[in-house]
């Protein structure tokens, strides 16, 4: 599993290509932040694994580049969706059990 160290996680580096579709023990990934002055315009394509089944926390907060729909159907685990501050129109969400 990957271990985000500090509060802000990866989002100091903004981020802008990435292959987080090449891990499968993503537990939680931290891309944005609420910092007021936080804007990640680079980011505008999130690219995960269709099933990760292990991911608990996704925060993309004020990453203005994503827009469109994301599939999140696959990560049946997920328990935290940070999204506010993207443009995405529709996130599809795993069904609850």
């Amino acid at each position: 599993a990957i271990n985000i160290i500090d509060y802000d996680g990866l989002a100091s580096l903004y981020i802008g290509r990435n292959e987080f579709n090449k891990t499968d023990k993503l537990r939680k990934l931290k891309l944005g932040t609420d910092k007021p002055t936080y804007r990640n315009s680079n980011l505008i394509e999130l690219t995960l694994p269709s099933n990760s089944p292990i991911l608990e926390e996704l925060d993309i907060r004020n990453c203005g580049g994503l827009a469109g729909e994301k599939d999140l159907s696959g990560c049946t685990n997920l328990r935290v969706l940070e999204a506010e501050g993207t443009n995405y129109s529709r996130i599809l969400l795993p069904s609850s059990s």
